[in-house]
């Protein structure tokens, strides 16, 4: 009975069915749309979702996905008020996944990060620069977060760029901090090209690879873009100096500090003391010396066809003539020799001439091109009564080509006093111990004790170093025009001790050796031998020092070459010279515990001598050499 109930009730729904029509499927929503069928709410990111941004709707009314600001009162926001669909819009606070922060209602990454797309510069590509350009460098990127920072690595990538900690820290790589900088830090226009220079240096000399990058405020790019260049230049230092075993002149050559070549000047048994070289506008040098025989001679770089040395690249002339009151009486003269050149790069020589009665110092300026006597020269003599017992080491100073200016130690009668003279064609208005052509001026007199020696100026401007016997100091003189405490009219120069207790003495004489100065970009260095505890030492005004008036001035030991009573000793002298290209001094010296030839530069750290402040290496070790040094450099 029951089955036909139920067979008799499942026909009776069939045969109304049609009176209602075919059942239809409800229609889908969107995707992105989350639908509540009681209270019709819709949510656009399609529920809870940190991570895309969404809208609440129900009713008409909207609610949105927001950051919550940290009560701390930090920047950053990690939480985020995420707006869902129940009865009503729904709130809840969702905290962002580690790596993520809050921003514009989602949860987005930290490394959120631009992306470069290439390096270009006006200068093309693969550029050849020379030390002191200027490498332009346009970076093309683009940033959805906006404000970046250009970034640099050389010589090999980071393998996580995003995470800064891995620029290779290259020994050989670019300065790229100290010579390098940007149009901005962050830059206000997202997505334009910024610009970045870079000045290379000595030390760029060679090829390179840039490994540029940008980093905005998320992180750095992923990927890396490289720029090629090539950085062209040469340094060559040149060092005159006497090879004591063979007794003769010698001169080093060094290209960039790392290759070094010896060559013999002259030849001839007995010369190469006490020599000066100077460079012409070709970067040739020219040296003049002394000769044992009693005579100054001179020899110029030809090439080709010279008269002097092996290979014949060097010409060679002795200066004859006695001059001045003893004009035949001939003694030791061409000691302490002086070389420059005047604007027609013909040289000009001073020298010591120690005749009887009294040393004078000598003026010698080529009159042409060609000649070996003192008819091609001029001679004058400037002034009687130097100082001559291998103290003297007078420099000229052309500040004009015509008025040449020396500075000189003048003994008996006037004794103790650094003296200043000028060459006046014309009539000078005080002269030179009756020489008709030359004004002399002093400087300085100590009338107390001294006694000075071993006096050297740089050759472009009126700064002297001097090494005060007695007294066992080191003097420092400049011309200033006014305000100072000493000069001609007592306040046109500053004199000043730089350092004390340098004791020379040896068998109850003072030793005088060569004393180094140089200049640039109001950096004057010093170079001088202390005998009290066997060191070249080296002096610079680093305005917060210690030694010097009131301490402005650093001296540092540089290099032990050993004391007085060395072997190697009696021919012991040091130079120094500065060299634009690298911005480096440089210190040619005689390591008189070796008789060795050597050379120092300074350096910023990591140095083997001068407390780490200086490079110091060995040129020339081929028996007692090194003697009486002089350096110039040449740029190019």
């Amino acid at each position: 009975m029951k089955k036909l109930v139920i067979i008799i009730a499942f026909l009776l729904i069939l045969s109304i069915l049609p009176a209602f029509g075919r059942l239809q499927a409800p229609k889908q929503l969107p995707s992105n749309m989350a639908f509540n069928s009681v209270d019709m709410c819709s949510d656009t990111d399609g529920g809870i979702n940190p991570y895309v941004y969404g809208e609440c709707t129900k009713d008409g009314s909207k609610l949105v996905d927001s950051c919550v600001t940290p009560s701390s009162g930090a920047v950053d926001s990690y939480i985020v008020n995420e707006q869902y669909c129940g009865i009503t819009c729904k709130t809840t606070a969702m905290v962002c996944d580690s790596g993520y922060w809050c921003e514009n209602g989602a949860c987005k990454t930290v490394y959120d990060v631009p992306t470069l797309h290439g390096i270009t510069s006006p200068l093309g590509e693969n550029p050849v620069l020379h030390v002191g350009d200027m490498l332009p460098l346009f970076f093309n990127w683009s940033d959805p977060s906006g404000g970046h920072m250009p970034a640099f690595s050389e010589g090999c990538k980071s393998d996580d760029p995003g995470g800064m900690g891995n620029i290779c820290n290259d020994p050989n790589q670019l300065d790229l901090g100290e010579n390098t900088w940007c149009n901005s830090g962050v830059l206000a226009y997202p997505n334009e090209p910024s610009i970045c220079y870079f000045r290379v240096g000595f030390e760029d000399i060679g090829e390179h690879t840039l490994y540029g990058y940008t980093c905005n405020t998320y992180g750095c790019s992923e990927n890396f873009v490289d720029f090629n260049f090539t950085v062209e230049g040469k340094e060559i230092i040149y060092i005159s100096y006497y090879d004591k075993t063979k007794e003769n002149l010698k001169m080093a050559k060094i290209n960039n500090v790392d290759s070094v070549s010896i060559e013999t000047i002259d030849s001839n048994f007995g010369v190469g003391a006490f020599n000066s070289i100077i460079l012409d506008s070709n970067g040739n040098p020219h040296v003049s010396y002394f000769d044992s025989g009693k005579t100054v001679k001179y020899a110029k770089y030809v090439r080709t066809g010279g008269n002097c040395d092996t290979d014949g690249e060097w010409d060679c002339e002795t200066i004859d003539g006695s001059i001045g009151p003893y004009a035949n009486t001939q003694f030791d003269v061409g000691e302490y020799t002086t070389i420059l050149l005047d604007g027609n790069e013909l040289p000009q020589i001073i020298v010591n001439n120690d005749k009887q009665d009294g040393p004078f110092l000598e003026y010698w300026k080529r009159l042409g091109a060609v000649g070996y006597s003192c008819d091609e020269w001029s001679c004058e003599w400037i002034t009687q009564f130097i100082t001559a017992d291998n103290s003297a080491g007078s420099m000229i100073n052309s500040l004009s080509d015509e008025f040449p200016m020396v500075v000189y130690i003048s003994d008996n009668p006037d004794k103790n006093r650094i003296g200043l003279a000028q060459r006046w064609p014309g009539s000078p208005s005080t002269t030179c111990n009756n020489s008709p052509s030359w004004d002399c001026l002093s400087i300085i007199k100590l009338n107390n004790g001294g006694g000075f020696g071993g006096i050297n100026m740089i050759k472009d401007s009126l700064k002297v170093a001097v090494f005060e016997q007695d007294r066992k100091n080191i003097w420092y003189m400049e011309e200033v025009g006014y305000g100072g405490k000493c000069g001609p009219t007592n306040v046109d120069w500053n004199c000043d001790v730089i350092d004390t207790g340098i004791d020379n003495s040896y068998d109850g004489n003072a030793e005088i050796f060569r004393i180094g100065i140089a200049h640039s970009a109001g950096r004057t260095y010093l170079t001088y031998y202390d005998g009290t505890t066997g060191h070249l030492k080296v002096a610079y005004n680093s305005g917060l020092g210690n030694c010097g008036p009131d301490n402005s001035w650093q001296c540092d030991k540089l290099d032990y070459v050993g004391d007085v009573n060395s072997l190697h000793a009696d021919d012991f002298g040091s130079s120094i010279a500065y060299s634009e290209i690298s911005d480096r001094f440089y210190v040619a010296y005689k390591d008189a515990v070796k008789g060795n030839l050597k050379l120092a530069y300074n350096v910023r750290d990591g140095g083997n001598c001068g407390q780490g402040k200086w490079e110091c290496m060995t040129i020339d070790n081929d028996g007692d050499v090194g003697g009486y040094p002089d350096i110039v450099t040449w740029n190019n």
